[in-house]
């Protein structure tokens, strides 16, 4: 059965406030975590201007495991593969941007970071394109960054990778990491 409360009188008004502040007191606020962006560290194991990635639009591959790296077929350098089959697929993971095709020389591709946030990892990176008035090479080119970045976590989950080119989302790519 409920109970009308009036308040009457100071007398009245200080068992109220008691009251209040003893629900107030048996109330706990606690924080609520949120996920936090973290960075992820990163080293470059190969950085060219030519590779054999046809497409004319960007794009961005990921090799978490050793058995991947056999997929990349002539993207790569021979060497570059090699480093990439002696990768601690535990601790790391590699993942390469693709500049896409371009008509002459000049073009390149410099990832400047990477950050996790949940389930998803941000690649920022920065597009070059020649210089007006530099003179250029009718030669087709395919820039790319190969890195390799230290994995956060050891359980097997499905990541987004979004590569971000001047604040623009250019692409975007689901990938599980075992």
């Amino acid at each position: 059965m409920w109970q009308s409360i009036s308040i009457r009188g100071s007398k009245d008004n200080s068992k109220f406030a008691l009251l209040f502040l003893l629900l107030l007191s048996a109330c706990q606020l606690r924080e609520i975590e949120l996920p936090q962006k973290i960075e992820l560290p990163f080293e470059t194991i190969e950085q060219r201007e030519f590779s054999q990635y046809e497409p004319r639009d960007p794009g961005v591959m990921i090799c978490s495991r050793r058995e991947e790296v056999d997929n990349l077929g002539d993207l790569i350098k021979v060497d570059a593969k090699a480093q990439l089959r002696k990768l601690d697929y535990e601790t790391s993971f590699a993942l390469i941007v693709f500049q896409g095709r371009k008509p002459d020389d000049g073009y390149g591709v410099q990832i400047e970071r990477a950050e996790r946030d949940g389930n998803v990892v941000n690649i920022f990176a920065r597009f070059q394109a020649p210089k007006p008035g530099l003179e250029r090479h009718p030669i087709v080119t395919s820039p790319y960054h190969l890195i390799q970045a230290r994995r956060i976590e050891s359980a097997a989950q499905v990541i987004t990778f979004n590569l971000i080119v001047d604040e623009t989302l250019i692409v975007s790519v689901s990938h599980k990491i075992q």
